[in-house]
This record gives structure tokens, C-alpha cells and sequence, in this order.
């Protein structure tokens, strides 16, 4: 991190979108840096919603990343690549990022240069577990797994340089 902008700022419960305000995230800058939190289980992703920086000087440095779910060996099981070269996208205040039900551990936000993030949101389902080897199978009805908004509320990750460590977070009912 840089210039006090936590990384657990991103996850701190508040939208607010300006640096005076204590709750944007700010990274050192340099080749693939990231922005990482893990949910501590696996849940069932439908829905990241990203709260870009505000500040005139900043917002547009959220431009040119890669949002990333990740599974609980840090494999990426789904991703979606934000630019605004491509004629239609342009810089954000929140922007919505929708997924077909990807079962993930880690959302990761990955990009070359600063990330400034004002909050993320991960929206989803905690996924059922899975049948250890010596109990029988278990069924699961969709209508029985409890919903769940999960916005992790402890330490994320935050880096210049990647590493496979990540710090736990916790889920919210």
C-alpha cells in the first residue's frame, strides 16, 4: 500500500469515493499490482460491484484491469477484463460486474499501475460443502442454502508484487 490507503479500506463498509474521506485504498504502482480479499469459503458469485476513487486526479486510474474470482488454490475460475479502449466502457463511479454462478474463494483485482478502490462488494451464495470421502452424499436443494451478501469485513490482501498468502476475511449475513 501507499500513502496510508489500506487495503482494508476497500471492505470497510463505506461507498465514499474521496481520499479525504479515510476509506480509499491506494497501491504503490508498479507491474501487477492487485487488490485481493478472501472470503474464508467457498461461496457461489453472481455479483462484484466495484466503488472506483472520485478524486479528479484519480478516477481514471481504475481503467485497464482485470477482475478476477479465484478459487481457494488461487486459480482463476473467472474473469472479466475493464477498459475503456473498447469504445462503449467509460471510467466509473460504481460499476457492476455480473458472473454465472462461479464457485470461488478470492475476488482479486489485478492491474499494471495504481489501484484505487473506494469499496468492494461481493454478492453471492455461501456453496454447500463438499462430502468428505468417508460420509455419503449429500443432496442440496437451491432453496435451502442461506443467501448471503458477502462483504468480507477484515484485512485483504493488497501488493505490487503478488504473492500466493492471502489474509482471512469474514463473511456478513
Amino acid at each position: 500500500t501507499a500513502s496510508g490507503g489500506g487495503a482494508d479500506r476497500a471492505v470497510d463498509g463505506n461507498t465514499y469515493g474521496y481520499w479525504n474521506g479515510g476509506s480509499v485504498t491506494h497501491t504503490s504502482g508498479g507491474d501487477d499490482s492487485y487488490w485481493m480479499v478472501d472470503l474464508e469459503s467457498e461461496a457461489v458469485i453472481y455479483e462484484v460491484k466495484i466503488f472506483n476513487r472520485l478524486d479528479n486526479c484519480c478516477s481514471k486510474l481504475l481503467d485497464h484491469f482485470t477482475l478476477m474470482i479465484l478459487d481457494a488454490d488461487d486459480n482463476s475460475v473467472a474473469s472479466e477484463y475493464f477498459s475503456t479502449n473498447d469504445g462503449v466502457s467509460e471510467i466509473f463511479s460504481s460499476k457492476v460486474f455480473n458472473f454465472e454462478k462461479v464457485k470461488g474463494r478470492k475476488v482479486k483485482i489485478l492491474k499494471d499501475g495504481i489501484i484505487n478502490l473506494a469499496e468492494v462488494e461481493v454478492y453471492g451464495k455461501l456453496a454447500p460443502p463438499s462430502p468428505s470421502p468417508t460420509s455419503s452424499p449429500l443432496r442440496y436443494q437451491p432453496s435451502t442454502l442461506p443467501s448471503t451478501s458477502l462483504s468480507p469485513s477484515l484485512t485483504p490482501s493488497i501488493s505490487a508484487s503478488p504473492t500466493r498468502s492471502s489474509v482471512p476475511t469474514q463473511l456478513i449475513n
